[in-house]
Parts: C-alpha cells; sequence; structure tokens
C-alpha cells in the first residue's frame, strides 16, 4: 500500500486526504474569511502541534498508526517532513516545486534520522512563513488565495490533524483547539468541497460551543475539534448530532473532495 517511501515521496500521498496535493483547480469562486485566524496564532498553532507530534513519536516509530492504515509513526513523520520540506520549496521558489527540488531521507534512513529531518523542517518552515507577509504572493494549488496566508493556515490544519494521528497511535489524542477546529471546517466546507464542484453548504454556525454544517441536504452539529476531526476521518460520529439527512453520504463527500 505504501510503496517506496510513501510514493516516492510525491505531495499528494497522505492517508484519507490531500492535504498538500497539487491538483488542477476546479473553482473560481471567492474565498470563505469568516472564520480565520491571525498569522501569529496559526504560526503559533503550527509550532505547538508540530512539537507535540514529533513528541509522541519519539519512541514510538514502529507503531502502528491506527488513523492511517497501513502507515506507521515513522511513516507519518516522514510523510509531514516531505510536506514541510516540499512547501518551504514553494515558498523560496515562488512556484510549484518540480520533483527532485525538495530534500527527503533516503529509504534506508533511521527512524531516528526521519524524526530529527521532520524536526528541522517543520523549524525552517516555520521561520519562513514568519518571515514573509500574510498577504505576499506565493503559489498555492486554490485560485483564489495565492498567497503566504494560505499556507500559514493550511500548514497548521495538517499539522493539527497528523499531531492527533501521532498521539492515536500511543493512546488517546487531544482535542485541536476551539479556533482552530472552527477554522478547518469552514476549509472543508468552503475550500475543499467547492474545488470539487459542492456548493449546496452552510455554516460553519456556533451556538454555545457547538457548531453546525449543512452539506447538501445533511446536516450535522457537535463540538468544533470532534466535527473538524471527523470530518477528515479521524474519531467516530458519536459526540455529534444529525439532524437532517445521512452521516455516511456526508463523510463521502468530503472524502471524495479529500483523496
Amino acid at each position: 500500500m505504501l510503496p517506496d517511501r510513501l510514493a516516492s515521496s510525491l505531495p499528494g500521498t497522505t492517508c484519507t486526504s490531500w492535504l498538500t496535493a497539487s491538483r488542477p483547480p476546479r473553482f473560481d469562486g471567492a474565498m470563505s474569511v469568516g472564520s480565520r485566524l491571525t498569522s501569529q496564532r496559526y504560526l503559533d498553532l503550527l509550532h505547538g502541534d508540530g512539537e507535540r507530534l514529533l513528541e509522541a513519536s519519539e519512541g514510538n516509530m514502529a507503531a502502528a498508526c491506527p488513523s492511517c492504515e497501513g502507515w506507521t509513526v515513522d511513516d507519518l513523520v516522514f510523510h509531514i517532513g516531505s510536506v514541510y520540506a516540499h512547501k518551504l520549496a514553494a515558498l523560496r521558489l515562488g512556484r510549484a516545486p518540480e520533483k527532485g527540488e525538495w530534500q527527503v531521507p533516503a529509504e534506508e534512513a533511521s527512524p531516528e534520522h526521519d524524526l530529527a529531518w521532520c524536526h528541522a523542517e517543520l523549524h525552517a518552515l516555520a521561520a519562513e512563513l514568519a518571515r514573509l507577509p500574510s498577504d505576499a504572493p506565493a503559489w498555492t494549488w486554490w485560485p483564489p488565495e495565492q498567497t503566504v496566508g494560505f499556507w500559514q493556515r493550511r500548514m497548521a490544519l495538517e499539522t493539527a490533524v497528523h499531531r492527533v494521528d501521532a498521539e492515536l497511535a500511543s493512546g488517546a489524542a487531544t482535542p485541536v483547539a476551539d479556533d482552530l477546529a472552527l477554522d478547518g471546517i469552514d476549509e472543508v466546507l468552503h475550500v475543499m468541497l467547492a474545488d470539487s464542484g459542492v456548493d449546496d453548504v452552510s455554516g460553519p454556525e456556533v451556538d454555545g460551543g457547538r457548531v453546525t454544517v449543512t452539506v447538501s441536504g445533511t446536516t450535522i452539529v457537535g463540538p468544533a475539534s470532534d466535527l473538524f476531526l471527523w470530518l477528515w476521518g479521524r474519531g467516530d460520529a458519536g459526540r455529534l448530532e444529525v439532524l437532517s439527512g445521512s452521516a455516511a453520504d456526508l463523510r463521502a463527500l468530503v472524502r471524495d473532495a479529500t483523496q
């Protein structure tokens, strides 16, 4: 299932998501900005969740990663490090990197080497994202937002999801920060689904600490972190309430949009 070092470190190779893919654009509408955080908040979350991901991985690299079928924690660390290296190259080149323009460890590299390399890439990417203004031009796969700010947001969200993956491999995961989870739900609705041509969406709406979204006739409500992670295929719908439609249908829409 995972040939040649996660399919030769192609940036779109990931467990149940395209979180870093460079696919052709399919949407030319306006972006959603209602839930956006400050640049500093994204950078703080990227650094914090990245460090927690690596801390959860240390000493556990051979363990299976239950939320990423067929992966070990070492595979997860290699993947997220590749994501960081790819995005760092994109920011420095000002375009989509060609294969070979970002460096990854060799197939025979030790888990300890992978961990140290990923740590270095996290800090290098965070430093580059902090150095550049959020409104500075940058290549992205999302036509409405060709800015550094897109990657500040995307990398914070990707890191949070994979931090949960690393924690699940060693026990219980901790929630995603509420503000980031809400922003991540917004991104699923107004970027991922929109990019796949799904425009019958509303939300996220917040009421009393619970978040409601509606997609193609399915309305579901729950805590921000639980709903965000469920949309990304982590966890079950146990803490969510389906008010109308089918949770399975909604998950299928999101799964199709994020592969």
